[in-house]
C-alpha cells in the first residue's frame, strides 16, 4: 500500500472511530471494494473489537423482517443504545449492486441520530450474507456501536452464514408458517437462537407458535439453550421487549458457557471464517491453474474418478 493510499485509510479509520459518519461510510466502502484494504482496516482496528452485541436477523421472505429491525432500533435508541443495521440485499441482476429494499422500509429508521444503516449486495455469494460482512460488522464495533443488527437476503434456508457472524440469531416466521415448517426444519429450525412469529395480528398466529414448539422439541430437546418462541408486532412494537429480553438472555448463556454453536469460541469462529475467505480467495483461483488439477479434472470428466476421491487425490497431493 502506496504511502498516500495508507495515509487516507488512515484518516478514515480515526474519523469513522470518534463517531464522523460520512468517514465510517467511506470506510465502509473501501473495505466492500478493495480485499487489501479491508484486511490493513481490521488490522489497525481489531484491538478495538469484541464489545458490540451481535444480533442476526433470518427467515423467509414476506416474514417482516425489516420492519421487525425498525421496531428494535427504535426500542434499543429509545434506551440509550447506539444501534448498526447491516442489510444483506439481492444483488441487482444489472449493476450489482444493493436493491436498497430494506433501506427505504426503514427509512423512518435512517433518520435517528443514534442508528446507523448501511445496505450491502450479496454480489453472488450464497447463504444470505456477503464476503465483506464480518469485516463491516467489526468496524462497526470498533466505532462503538453497541448494537449491531445483520438482516440477511432472506432466501430463507440458505441463509446460514449468519451462524458464524452473529452471536445470537433470531428467525423471523409469519403466521401460515406453521405447515410448512417442516421445510426448513434442516436449516433455519437448527440455527435459531430466538424465534419471532411477526405480524401476531393476523390469524393463526398462536398455532404458529405451537407448531414451532412442537418443531423444536423434536429437533432440539437436548440443546443446552432452549430456543424461547416470541409473538411480535412489529408495527405496533408489541413482544418488543420481550425479545430483546431474551437476547440479552441468550448473550448471557453464551458468554457462560464460553462458545458459540458448534463448540468453538469466538476466537476460533473468526479464525475458521477467515481461513475459508482466504481459501476461496487466494488457494482456490491459484489451484484452478496448476498441472494437477487439469489432470485430475480429466479424470472426473472421463468418469474414471469420482469427484470425492479425486478431490482426496488432490488434496494429498498438495500436502507432499
Amino acid at each position: 500500500m502506496d504511502l498516500a493510499r495508507e495515509r487516507n485509510l488512515n484518516e478514515l479509520v480515526e474519523g469513522a472511530t470518534r463517531g464522523d459518519r460520512r468517514s465510517l461510510s467511506r470506510l465502509i466502502s473501501r473495505v466492500e471494494n478493495n480485499r487489501q484494504i479491508a484486511k490493513e482496516a481490521i488490522r489497525i482496528l481489531f484491538p478495538r473489537t469484541g464489545r458490540a452485541t451481535v444480533l442476526g436477523i433470518t427467515g423467509p421472505p414476506g416474514s417482516g423482517k425489516s420492519t421487525l429491525i425498525a421496531a428494535l432500533g427504535k426500542e434499543l435508541s429509545s434506551a440509550g443504545e447506539r444501534v448498526a443495521v447491516v442489510a444483506i440485499d439481492p444483488s441487482s441482476a444489472f449493476s450489482g449492486g444493493a436493491l436498497l429494499g430494506d433501506r427505504i422500509r426503514m427509512r423512518d429508521l435512517a433518520e435517528n441520530p443514534n442508528v446507523f444503516i448501511r445496505s450491502m449486495a450479496t454480489r453472488g455469494s450464497v447463504g444470505g450474507l456477503c464476503r465483506a460482512a464480518a469485516d463491516v460488522v467489526r468496524i462497526l464495533d470498533a466505532a462503538s456501536w453497541s448494537y449491531i443488527i445483520v438482516e440477511t437476503a432472506g432466501a430463507g434456508q440458505t441463509d446460514l452464514d449468519i451462524v458464524e457472524l452473529a452471536q445470537t440469531v433470531v428467525v423471523v416466521l409469519s403466521p401460515g408458517w406453521g405447515d410448512e415448517i417442516q421445510a426448513f426444519k434442516a436449516g433455519l429450525m437448527e440455527i435459531g437462537d430466538i424465534f419471532a412469529v411477526n405480524k401476531a395480528d393476523l390469524p393463526g398466529a398462536n398455532r404458529t407458535v405451537l407448531d414451532i414448539r412442537g418443531m423444536l422439541q423434536t429437533y432440539g430437546s437436548e440443546r443446552a439453550w432452549q430456543p424461547p418462541v416470541i409473538l411480535t408486532d412489529s408495527l405496533k412494537r408489541s413482544g418488543i421487549p420481550d425479545l430483546l429480553a431474551a437476547v440479552r438472555e441468550h448473550r448471557e448463556h453464551i458468554d457462560k458457557l464460553g462458545h458459540l454453536k458448534g463448540g468453538l469460541s469466538d476466537g476460533e469462529s473468526q479464525l475458521l471464517a477467515a481461513v475459508r475467505q482466504e481459501l476461496e480467495l487466494e488457494f482456490i483461483p491459484e489451484l484452478r491453474q496448476s498441472h494437477v488439477f487439469t489432470e485430475y479434472g480429466k479424470q472426473v470428466a472421463d468418469r474414471t474418478v469420482d469427484p470425492y476421491t479425486a478431490a482426496s487425490r488432490l488434496i494429498a497431493s498438495l500436502k507432499k
